[in-house]
């Protein structure tokens, strides 16, 4: 072994060099024989026989004297030898060494040529052998300084497995404009774990608000982390042959191979096993498919995190209960809502962080003493409009701090009910819907908090101003709320006995066995649909704030409205003046012809399970 770690050539073997003397043989006879031939053309052709005899021998020899020389060059060619499997590996060093003498090197152009402000010094140690043992990756923070990382040695990459689960995060859709950052891969053996690899990545960018909200990963979470191309070869390796599992495992590959392509490696040509397509085999009617709702189907009862090496567990936990049910299975409408629902939140989480990114955030007043609560989501509040001079003094889109304190609310049919009242500056100036208060109440501090807030801007700003208070993140009403609740709730009448005569028959919508149940709302003058068909209202994302206060189970009368829009008959669902969202007409598409010009009018059910919010419109049977 040559110090540089390659091989020196080797000489000719002895059965080439038996093959080199048989060819001489008749080399030298064929010699021998125009000798003769010149000698006797000498003594009996005369001096002009001689000549061209002679002539006719010096060609002959100079072409066999080529041959001879050709045979002879290759038969003494050194042989390339072939690796020592007891020396050290070498391989990659001798690989990049080839493309960086073609003008490349790591996958990117000559150090010499790098458009970058990445030295030709510090790419020079990439894939080095440190102690015989390990190599080095580098890694560079954003001041341009690099670091030499240790990692494992390519056999040592990848345990025992017989498949990879594998899960990243991006920072959007298109691997030609966003990157990796986060990079998750189980390794698989008679479907338990037997290995992972998590790696964060930094993109050279700041982090989309939208993928910060849905991921939790922070700028400051990727300073010093590695740019994708400072390991690519690693994680080049450690893929490697085996099958590859993922949901939606295409999207994936198809940032791995843009980024492998970019580095001049194979793009993968792995075997590739989805559990989208499993979901879609085992549950056929399923409106969606996406990781949460196979987990909420198959009984995982946890929340998808958007952390790769998370995502590619849960993945692998899915992919063994799919596996295990036998035959497709059938669902209920209930899943369809739910999967809406989740739908829902992650775009409205998505808008929001988006508005937040570019909302004009300046404070205006000074932040009260107390502890600040998370801001983590806009609620409304009730009341303000009895206080629009104090708002006016703030205008429409403009930050403030509030204080939040628990206390009873004062007026309407929740009066005495547990709320949150909400003071600006000292002036109490509204408080939170029953809904909210439920799931917020036990997130004030008893001795009361902090919390930002800020005026709606938009046309409705320029007749009132309405105010959303930033709270942590809803949650199911806590016991402690139940037993203020219990406490102090003021006992009133929403059922009525059926033998009673209503206050007001317009209030009612028909009877159970034993109690007619009053509506929250005026019944408008329009012809009536209400029947015994549940149809769910698909609801737009501002639906929210109309429904806010209204409680769980709240029935409440609806216009009905037919509308075409791009081409296709709707049916849109109004509360008052305010759109709430449009009837979904899968199955029903005899409803619209019931509904005259001037519109028709039907009674809805509000059902706030969990965090979400749907509404079914009870509609006639067809």
């Amino acid at each position: 072994m040559m110090p540089n770690g390659q091989h020196a050539g080797k000489k000719p073997s002895k059965a080439k060099k038996i093959v080199l003397r048989l060819l001489s043989i008749p080399f030298i006879t064929a010699c021998l024989l125009c000798l003769v031939i010149a000698i006797y053309a000498l003594f009996h052709l005369g001096e002009k026989g001689a000549f061209l005899s002679l002539l006719f021998i010096i060609v002959i020899g100079a072409v066999a004297g080529f041959i001879a020389m050709v045979l002879l060059g290759s038969a003494m060619e050194p042989v390339k030898p072939k690796p020592d499997p007891d020396a050290p590996k070498d391989i990659d060093n001798e690989h990049e060494r080839e493309r960086a003498a073609k003008g490349r090197w790591n996958g990117l152009e000559n150090p010499g040529q790098l458009s970058s402000q990445r030295s030709a010094q510090a790419y020079s140690h990439l894939n080095t052998v440190v102690g015989n043992e390990e190599y080095e990756r580098l890694s560079h923070d954003n001041a341009g300084n690099t670091t030499l990382i240790p990692f494992q040695r390519e056999e040592t990459m990848q345990p025992d497995s017989d498949y990879i689960v594998l899960d990243l995060e991006t920072t959007g859709f298109s691997p030609a404009t966003c990157v990796i950052i986060d990079i998750g891969i189980v390794y698989v053996k008679n479907d338990e774990p037997v290995g992972e690899y998590a790696q964060l990545v930094d993109p050279g960018m700041p982090l989309p608000p939208e993928i910060i909200a849905l991921t939790g990963i922070q700028d400051s979470m990727l300073v010093g982390q590695p740019r994708i191309d400072d390991i690519i070869y690693e994680l080049h390796h450690r893929i490697g042959h085996l099958p590859i599992l993922g949901h939606n495992i295409q999207f994936d590959i198809g940032f791995l191979n843009a980024a492998f392509q970019s580095s001049g490696l194979a793009l993968l040509d792995n075997e590739s096993y989805d559990t989208v397509e499993l979901s879609c085999e085992k549950y056929p009617t399923a409106a969606s498919h996406k990781l949460q709702d196979v987990m909420r189907r198959t009984g995982i009862d946890k929340i998808e995190e958007h952390r790769a090496l998370a995502d590619a567990k849960d993945t692998l936990e899915c992919y063994k209960r799919l596996k295990a049910i036998e035959s497709p299975q059938k669902l209920d409408a209930k899943d369809g809502i739910i999967s809406a629902r989740q739908n829902s939140q992650k775009t409205r989480t998505v808008f929001r962080s988006r508005y937040m990114a570019t909302a004009k955030t300046d404070v205006r007043n000074e932040k009260p003493y107390g502890i600040v609560l998370p801001a983590n989501g806009g609620v409304e509040i009730i009341g303000e409009e009895d206080h629009q001079e104090k708002l006016s003094e703030y205008g429409p889109g403009e930050w403030f701090w509030v204080e939040l304190l628990r206390g009873a609310n004062p007026k309407g049919t929740h009066r005495g009910e547990p709320t949150i009242l909400v003071s600006l500056d000292g002036e109490q100036i509204g408080w939170t819907t029953p809904t909210n208060t439920a799931r917020h109440y036990h997130q004030i501090p008893k001795i009361g908090g902090v919390a930002l807030a800020h005026t709606k801007a938009g046309k409705s700003s320029k007749s009132k101003l309405d105010v959303r208070v930033e709270m942590p993140d809803a949650e199911e009403p806590s016991d402690e709320y139940k037993l203020a609740l219990q406490n102090t709730k003021t006992l009133t009448a929403t059922i009525i006995p059926r033998s009673a005569d209503p206050v007001d028959k317009s209030e009612t919508f028909g009877y159970t066995s034993d109690h007619a149940v009053f509506t929250a709302n005026k019944m408008p003058h329009k012809k009536e649909l209400s029947g015994p068909r549940n149809t769910l209202v698909i609801l737009e994302n501002n639906a929210i704030d109309a429904l806010d206060p209204y409680q769980d189970g709240a029935l409440l009368w609806v216009l009905l409205h037919k509308k075409i829009i791009d081409g296709t008959l709707t049916v849109q669902v109004n509360l008052g003046r305010k759109h709430l969202g449009r009837l979904n007409l899968i199955g029903t598409e005899t409803y619209p012809a019931m509904i005259t010009d001037n519109g028709a009018m039907t009674k809805v059910k509000i059902d706030r399970t969990g965090n979400g919010l749907t509404m079914i419109a009870l509609m006639p049977a067809i």
